[in-house]
């Protein structure tokens, strides 16, 4: 009897965790889908969230915002009850496209204080690709990380929030962001094959 063999692809995200207790990584994440857009975006119909994921609506161009709170300093305590010293601010995103040019995805890291109301930009994360040759292929789904310093945060007199962007200037592509996240350890997207 001849045996058939099915091979299968699994990919998994994460990041490595070096805390003694399980959970208490410094790791806070929002899906894109739970920012909020700006007006701009509304009034003109630019977006679609379905599925998971930000993108352009068809037939729409131009730079879209959207506002991801960073609610509270407990996602990003580690074992020792305090910030960690490194962070990584990360954008899970993927463009589609035969010809890419032009295009951004990026994520940026602000704090505003609950006093003064002044703003500070903290770190940014994303790809801004320019004009590439039209042989360029598509971008599989991608996550970038960009550390900062994690004592730069401060809960008591501040709070924080994620703007994610993005740009096309033709409907030629799409950009697409399904995640934010800000973590102790940079994430790694690993992939395993399994025949059976």
């Amino acid at each position: 009897m001849k045996q058939s063999f099915s091979t299968i692809r699994l990919t998994s995200l994460f990041t490595l965790c070096l805390a003694a207790t399980p959970g208490h990584c410094a790791d806070w994440y929002a899906a894109a889908t739970s920012c909020v857009p700006y007006p701009e975006a509304i009034n003109a119909r630019q977006y679609s969230n379905a599925n998971g994921r930000l993108r352009f609506n068809p037939n729409m161009t131009g730079t879209m915002y959207f506002a991801c709170n960073v609610g509270s300093s407990s996602a990003l305590m580690n074992t020792t009850g305090r910030l960690a010293d490194n962070l990584y601010l990360s954008l899970t995103y993927q463009i589609l496209g035969d010809v890419i040019t032009n295009v951004q995805t990026s994520a940026e890291l602000k704090g505003v204080n609950k006093i003064s109301g002044n703003i500070t930009n903290i770190a940014s994360v994303g790809r801004n690709l320019g004009s590439l040759p039209a042989s360029q292929p598509s971008i599989p789904i991608t996550i970038s990380s960009q550390a900062f310093s994690g004592q730069t945060l401060d809960f008591v007199n501040n709070y924080y929030y994620v703007i994610i962007t993005l740009s096309r200037q033709t409907t030629a592509f799409n950009p697409i962001v399904y995640g934010v996240g800000l973590t102790e350890h940079p994430i790694r997207i690993e992939e395993s094959v399994v025949t059976k």
